[in-house]
């Protein structure tokens, strides 16, 4: 397949990509690329990069190097037609106006569109209809990032940037917000997801970029993190003997009334444990959460100070 071809079938395409304020380099040598209906979902802590790296995915940021295209073009030129193809939710920057009403502040961005969803289908969708008559600053701040949303979408995007989604978000408003990323996913739209929840990233992510200290750590599946962190599983068991098996006995220990063994090889000391008598009553994997802590305590191999020229 020819070079453009390729490029055609990516939305977002990074080579190289550095950035610095002043001395300080943000981001680090970033290669990657993203495909249309991707499901990715950015992690770092705070200070690697992500916030720099989103600003310059959307054309808001000129890199210091590199080379970025975004729907096929370059992102210091991305003008009308690719802008309508993009909606974006910010987590300290949400471009509401206070004195509209939320049906003012749709009618609104709706008129920024050629074939824009229609005002009573986000209300009823993003559930505002009986809120169309209130005023921005009155909103609660659910009923905000519900609005916001609702902005990102009025256009029919291909591609969403999502920061920080579910921030401040009670775990009702969260889980919301989870259901219509997913149904958006699902009809094919492409999800750029931050966000320091590692069960939100679990649930909505289908693939990890990782950051930290402005270099990409980890690009893959959720399941492929946590087997690169090396974490043993945790199998629950009764014995009804008493007697743990010799080759078993250094990784368990007793817990109540049962046994917990830490396992690398889970299939295989399923097995073994069966073959002793043991009545197995779980066995727990490791958590993306954990796969996320202890790749951020792994030592520093590969990050350098700075992006070589």
């Amino acid at each position: 397949m020819e070079e453009g071809a390729i490029m055609e079938e990516r939305v977002i395409e990074v080579a190289g990509l550095a950035h610095s304020f002043g001395r300080v380099w943000a981001l680090k040598s970033l290669t990657f690329h993203i495909c249309p209906g991707e499901q990715v979902a950015l992690l770092g802590p705070n200070g690697a990069g992500k916030t720099t790296l989103v600003n310059i995915l959307g054309g808001f940021l000129r890199p210091t190097r590199g080379r970025v295209r975004v729907l096929g073009v370059e992102t210091d030129r991305l003008g009308p037609s690719q802008r309508a193809q993009m909606g974006f939710v910010f987590q300290e920057r949400p471009g509401l106006y206070p004195d509209l009403t939320v049906g003012e502040t749709l009618d609104l961005f709706r008129g920024y569109y050629r074939n824009p969803v229609s005002t009573a289908l986000l209300l009823e969708a993003l559930g505002l209809t009986d809120k169309v008559r209130r005023f921005v600053r009155h909103l609660s701040g659910g009923e905000r990032r519900r609005l916001e949303l609702a902005v990102a979408l009025v256009g029919r995007p291909r591609l969403l940037f999502l920061d920080e989604p579910t921030a401040n978000l009670d775990p009702e408003g969260r889980r919301w917000v989870w259901e219509r990323v997913e149904t958006l996913a699902g009809e094919g739209v492409t999800v750029l997801l931050t966000t320091h929840y590692l069960s939100e990233a679990e649930r909505l992510g289908r693939r990890i970029l990782l950051l930290r200290e402005g270099a990409l750590l980890f690009d893959g599946s959720p399941q492929d993190m946590v087997a690169r962190a090396g974490l043993p599983h945790h199998i629950r068991f009764h014995l009804p003997g008493g007697a743990l098996p010799p080759d078993l006995a250094p990784r368990a220990r007793a817990q109540g009334e049962g046994w917990v063994l830490q396992s690398h090889a889970p299939l295989e000391d399923l097995e073994r444990l069966r073959q002793w008598g043991a009545e197995v009553f779980q066995v727990q994997g490791p958590s993306l959460e954990e796969a996320y802590l202890t790749l951020m305590r792994e030592e520093r191999h590969g990050l350098s100070p700075e992006p070589s020229a």
